[in-house]
């Protein structure tokens, strides 16, 4: 059984690569489309905009390397499939983010991070809902060790603080589920994302 661990694990990873990379061909294609409804969590996230320059500073390299290995032709070749695999992930990571917002029903609310971490949180285990400032990333360290469930970018200033009833399970591409009574959510407006939880 251990044995096997690794290449689930590699699946797993291939399977969401395959995924952010759809979705990247999808957004150069203009085939993704942002949900209209839900709370998103992309807005002046640093991160984000990191992304986006992706094409900016990769095709560039890219073009110069095609002149420093114009005498090796299969390196050229390698560089290029790999700059253009980098500019449509990174953009596939955008696309990703953006199609799935958290949504709030009159029930529960579906948490998401793109495909990376989703959990249904029922609404009625919810004990206590606040908006607190994020301190340089330190309480996010802290509140994963403490077995919270961090649904938020590195930039993000502001979080959606779910303390929990009961645990709830949390779903995360590359690691085994676990359950946690502690929730960090992003959302870019985080008060009405707060109001819709406390309904």
């Amino acid at each position: 059984m251990v044995v096997f661990a690794p290449l689930r694990f590699a699946g797993a990873a291939l399977a969401l690569e395959a995924r952010i990379f759809a979705a990247g061909l999808a957004l150069l294609t203009g085939c993704a489309r942002a949900p209209r409804d839900g709370h998103s969590y992309t807005r002046n996230q640093n991160a984000i905009t990191v992304l986006w320059c992706a094409p900016v500073m990769l095709l560039p390299e890219m073009v110069l390397l095609d002149v420093l290995l114009a005498r090796w032709p299969s390196a050229r070749l390698a560089s290029d499939l790999l700059h253009v695999y980098l500019t449509v992930w990174a953009l596939g990571v955008i696309a990703a983010l953006r199609g799935a917002p958290h949504r709030v029903t009159a029930v529960s609310a579906e948490l998401r991070l793109g495909p990376f971490m989703r959990a249904t949180l029922p609404l009625d285990a919810i004990l206590s809902v606040r908006v607190r400032r994020q301190e340089n990333g330190r309480s996010a360290l802290r509140a994963e060790r403490a077995g919270s469930a961090l649904f938020t970018l590195p930039d993000a200033d502001a979080l959606v603080e779910v303390e929990l009833k009961r645990p709830i399970r949390v779903e995360r591409a590359l690691h085994a589920p676990r359950s946690v009574s502690r929730l960090l959510i992003v959302a870019d407006r985080p008060h009405d994302f707060a109001a819709a939880l406390s309904r």
